[in-house]
């Protein structure tokens, strides 16, 4: 029952966040009129995004050398949901990324 829970809630954070950043995106967009600024915020904020990707490689690389993982068997669902979740969830680190360069550049 926790790990609906969990799942529940990181699924809601996800769409918030997802929706959030191409609301805030947009909305930046047009106030600063696609300038330089906005442009290298923007691209700051992509790499930040970034590592995230490399953070999941880095796990999924670690967890498929450990041989006990491999034995254990995990529905696809579960997969696929971990993976939307995780798109959803970057989307997130995004946002904070768009927000902190936006203040400090």
């Amino acid at each position: 029952m926790n790990e609906q829970i969990i799942i529940i809630i990181l699924t809601a954070l996800a769409i918030v966040s997802t929706l959030w950043l191409y609301l805030w995106r947009a909305i930046r967009q047009v106030q600063n009129e696609n300038d330089e600024r906005w442009t290298f915020v923007m691209l700051k904020a992509k790499s930040f995004a970034e590592l995230s990707d490399w953070l999941l490689i880095l796990i999924v690389a670690i967890l498929i050398t450990m041989p006990t993982i491999q034995e254990i068997l995990i529905p696809i669902k579960r997969i696929l949901l971990i993976g939307i979740l995780f798109f959803g969830l970057r989307n997130l680190i995004e946002l904070i990324g768009l927000i902190y360069y936006n203040r400090k550049l």
